[in-house]
């Protein structure tokens, strides 16, 4: 079993998964980068254009609540294939869609896959790991994703200067990207937890009613689970609006729109791969306090300016900032107490109801008020998570 930070990139198991984090990392940038063209293409409104993000959160939500029956049908690793999948196919659908109806399926068919990802990978890597190795496995395989993050927005601020070539662009990532993922995955032996009559055992604590009454009677559980959910909020909500913010509020082209949420990446690139590093040197609230109040600074900065230059740099600084709090906070649900089955549903719900609120409300507040006024609850959130950081 590999549990050394040195043997992470040589192992073939984390490597794999890693690689279906890759493509789900590329996909969410690849949305975010070419929101306002959606939008501006198929006229749509902000909170419309906003919904296509909202998707992968429905149904981390609805796989939260279903975990359950989920785990009783497929065992992890034909979880993590099923995903790669859907992930693939949602982004041809998207790319050849000229209707909202169209894009907003294919959107639901990215989001199911990715949801899926989440809730077979940790399981995955845990199993492979197990105890504090996991920890630093996962910081690692979110490093690997950010990775795809960065690429994916860079390729497609080229694409937005020929036309068209951006749904030529998500096409090719669905189709080259999702089948090479899935080819490593039908031919790498992916462990996890038993299912059947094991996995059975563990429905009660992973319905809805057994989530809400670890998060009513566990205080502690709880608090860790917003900070997940706040930190999920900025993530998105950054990732889904940068390009836009800096067309509309500094006024530049949708190509360097696009290279904007590829510096979002960028900043948590850099952020997770110092992970492994920093979460053994540093108290994990110290870790999370000091990323929230980062990202907060970000965020003004993408808001406010002045100018292309300084908004940049603030798109970049939240992207670091915010790095480290979804592995951290997520490993320290796993830490908490509750149990494993539970922790994923939970980090599940958590993410899901962030990523379901956060881009499409603040689409529908930038569509009442303005795209500036909308963007200040991406710093909110941010302050909001550093407040519950304990």
């Amino acid at each position: 079993m590999a549990n050394s930070l040195s043997s992470l990139a040589r192992d073939r198991v984390t490597t794999t998964v890693g690689a279906a984090y890759v493509l789900l990392g590329a996909t969410n940038a690849s949305l975010g980068a070419v929101s306002d063209e959606l939008r501006r293409s198929l006229g749509l409104s902000a909170a419309v254009t906003g919904l296509h993000g909202a998707m992968f959160g429905w149904f981390l939500l609805a796989c939260g609540l279903a975990s359950a029956p989920l785990r009783r049908a497929a065992e992890p690793a034909r979880l993590v294939r099923a995903g790669i999948v859907a992930v693939g196919a949602g982004l041809m659908v998207l790319a050849a869609g000229h209707h909202a109806a169209v894009t907003l399926g294919g959107a639901a068919l990215i989001g199911a896959g990715g949801a899926v990802l989440v809730l077979g990978v940790p399981e995955v890597i845990g199993a492979h790991h197990g105890g504090t190795a996991s920890a630093a496995a996962f910081t690692w395989i979110n490093a690997l994703s950010q990775l795809g993050s960065v690429a994916a927005p860079l390729a497609m601020a080229v694409a937005l200067r020929h036309g068209t070539a951006w749904r030529w662009l998500l096409a090719a990532l669905g189709a080259l990207g999702g089948g090479a993922a899935l080819v490593r995955a039908v031919r790498t032996r992916l462990p996890g937890s038993p299912t059947g009559d094991a996995a059975a055992g563990s429905a009660p604590a992973t319905s809805l009613a057994g989530l809400l009454r670890r998060l009513r009677h566990d205080g502690s559980t709880r608090r860790r689970w917003l900070v997940v959910v706040l930190g999920v909020a900025v993530e998105f909500a950054t990732l889904f609006w940068a390009a836009a913010a800096l067309q509309r509020l500094g006024g530049t082209s949708a190509s360097t729109g696009a290279v904007a949420v590829g510096l979002f990446a960028a900043g948590m690139v850099v952020g997770r791969l110092a992970g492994p590093r920093v979460v053994t040197a540093v108290a994990d609230t110290t870790v999370l306090r000091a990323s929230f109040a980062a990202a907060a600074a970000g965020a003004l900065l993408l808001r406010l300016g002045p100018g292309v230059t300084l908004r940049l740099a603030g798109v970049a600084l939240c992207g670091l900032g915010i790095a480290l709090v979804y592995p951290v906070a997520f490993s320290r649900l796993y830490a908490g107490g509750a149990p494993e089955r539970q922790v994923s549903a939970l980090g599940a719900l958590a993410s899901g109801l962030a990523i379901t609120v956060a881009p499409p409300v603040l689409g529908a507040l930038a569509d009442g008020f303005g795209l500036g006024p909308a963007l200040l609850v991406v710093p909110a959130f941010a302050l909001a998570g550093l407040v519950a950081t304990a």
